[in-house]
């Protein structure tokens, strides 16, 4: 997701969001006994930072989520 003309703060407090309502869903209807989380990387910008820099920190913060245990926002 891209949010222009948003906060570092105002962008994990929405990833969150999204993060908490999609481990609120009964996935049971689709596939019974399974659960669905969410892992994100946040970085924030600048506009002298390349897309590529951004996806390539973005990532990382996403690995990071999945290594400290995963179904959070970093």
């Amino acid at each position: 997701m891209i949010l222009p003309e948003t906060s570092l703060s105002g962008a994990v407090t929405l990833v969150e969001q999204i993060r908490q309502a999609i481990e609120r869903v009964d996935w049971s209807a689709i596939q019974p006994g399974s659960a669905v989380t969410l892992s994100a990387g946040i970085v924030s910008s600048r506009f002298d930072h390349s897309a590529p820099h951004l996806l390539a920190c973005a990532d990382a913060m996403l690995y990071l989520a999945r290594e400290r245990g995963r179904n959070q926002v970093r």
